[in-house]
């Protein structure tokens, strides 16, 4: 007498769906760490944009508000008029300045304002930089242009 073996007898029901279930929710898992690894890099959730984002455009606005004051002036600001007069016009205006340059300064991912030095090389018309979050200048968190 043969004995016929059905694929059932072989594999019961219930380990199959164990496997189901723990298949299941490593699926879940994955999803939900994707999800929050991407609302965390993305630049349009609640909390705002990332660090470099924020500092690449205050660097951009400042960069095109001081070459628009040098074209209107023949000269970047002086380091003691700094950033303020793209807002409010230096005492010796003579009639060239036509801001303002920007409605308000824009501020760094802390809030702080953008470092301005002026004519720091011949080649170079000005300097801008970020102090990070230390806020203090020359240390391994200031962020210059371009990083």
């Amino acid at each position: 007498m043969a004995t016929i073996l059905h694929y059932e007898s072989l594999h019961p029901q219930g380990a199959r769906r164990g496997w189901e279930k723990i298949a299941a929710i490593l699926v879940v898992v994955a999803l939900t760490s994707v999800a929050a690894w991407a609302y965390r890099h993305s630049t349009i959730h609640g909390g705002g944009q990332d660090r470099v984002s924020i500092n690449k455009q205050g660097f951009i606005e400042l960069d095109l508000a001081l070459d628009s004051f040098e074209v209107d002036n023949g000269r970047y600001p002086t380091e003691s008029e700094g950033l303020s007069v793209l807002i409010i016009p230096p005492a010796d205006e003579s009639g060239k300045w036509r801001g303002p340059y920007l409605k308000q300064l824009p501020t760094d991912q802390w809030g702080h304002a953008y470092i301005y030095h002026a004519q720091v090389s011949p080649q170079t018309g000005y300097r801008l930089l970020s102090l990070g979050p230390d806020r203090i200048e020359g240390t391994p968190d200031d962020i210059l242009p371009g990083n």
